[in-house]
């Protein structure tokens, strides 16, 4: 399984914000243990003033956070 804390898809020319927010403490089995993010083109994504702290990906990658980012993405931390 993918995004232990969050597992998110955008679509096409989706908008995802993160602000003020832990995430903590997530496991996942695959990608993503904090959070997994399928970003389509067109899509953004923000993360502000967040904290990422003991996550896992236990098989494969992004502790803290993972992207699938497809053309004309944006992302901004």
């Amino acid at each position: 399984s993918n995004g232990g804390g969050l597992w998110l898809d955008t679509g096409t020319d989706g908008t995802v914000t993160i602000t003020g927010t832990m995430i903590r403490s997530n496991t996942a089995n695959n990608n993503g243990g904090g959070v997994y993010a399928s970003l389509a083109g067109g899509s953004d994504v923000s993360v502000a003033g967040s904290t990422f702290y003991a996550n896992t990906a236990t098989n494969t990658h992004g502790g803290g956070l993972w992207f699938s980012v497809g053309d004309l993405a944006t992302f901004s931390i």
